[in-house]
């Protein structure tokens, strides 16, 4: 199931949805091409937002956050622990260091649902449960994420 359609031009449109489901035209959305599906994750993505023709995001469940910058032929998974506490930020990272599989279950599910993103004049913003409203100021710099109460 699709959740979310974003076209950069006229042509060049992505949408998402659950198992973490890319799929992108070049035409307009005559045709439709695959560009991720992760089954096994088990997560929805709900929006996805591009930039340009290059450059895009695409949030979901459980702080899902993926960039790219080729257009979606890759999409690079990240992980905001800028919204953690400084103690959990701690612990995540010990846990990466000693025991990357019980990293990769705690980081499953420790943020909240991403439910939007939107460009704005600033930069990104980036919504969810929670009460979650954040500004991302850089695409590459997750500690240029301001968030507010």
């Amino acid at each position: 199931m699709l959740t979310a359609v974003d076209f950069s031009d006229e042509n060049n449109g992505w949408a998402c949805g659950h198992d973490a489901t890319i799929i992108n035209t070049v035409d307009g959305g005559n045709n439709w091409q695959l560009q991720q599906t992760k089954p096994s994750l088990d997560k929805p993505c709900l929006d996805i937002l591009f930039k340009d023709q290059l450059e895009g995001f695409a949030v979901g469940a459980y702080g899902m956050f993926y960039h790219t910058t080729d257009g979606g032929k890759q999409w690079e998974k990240r992980f905001l622990d800028s919204l953690l506490f400084s103690e959990d930020r701690e612990y995540l990272n010990d846990l990466k260091e000693n025991d990357p599989e019980g990293y990769e279950a705690e980081t499953a599910s420790i943020l909240p649902h991403f439910n939007r993103i939107e460009k704005t004049e600033d930069g990104l913003m980036l919504v969810g449960e929670m009460g979650l409203f954040c500004l991302l100021y850089t695409s590459d710099a997750a500690d240029d994420l301001l968030c507010v109460d």
